[in-house]
């Protein structure tokens, strides 16, 4: 007996919530500093602190986007 954990579904959820769905992946540039002010998002704190716990949970079968996660949290 084998287990398979997927999060497609979940991921494509946060994409479409996001409205980034149709969005092609990029690296993140290193030297990027997040300001309040970016984007829509940013106004409203509780949809931001939502959508960064979302990613935290993403990140334990994600590796690979620690880094931005990391980012956009502090």
């Amino acid at each position: 007996m084998s287990m398979y954990l997927s999060q497609r579904k979940y991921v494509l959820n946060l994409l479409s919530e996001t409205w980034m769905l149709d969005s092609r992946p990029t690296l993140m540039d290193y030297h990027v500093k997040l300001d309040a002010d970016m984007g829509e998002l940013f106004a409203v704190v509780r949809h931001y602190r939502r959508l960064v716990g979302k990613l935290i949970y993403l990140t334990f079968t994600r590796a690979y986007i620690t880094y931005t996660v990391g980012v956009v949290t502090s």
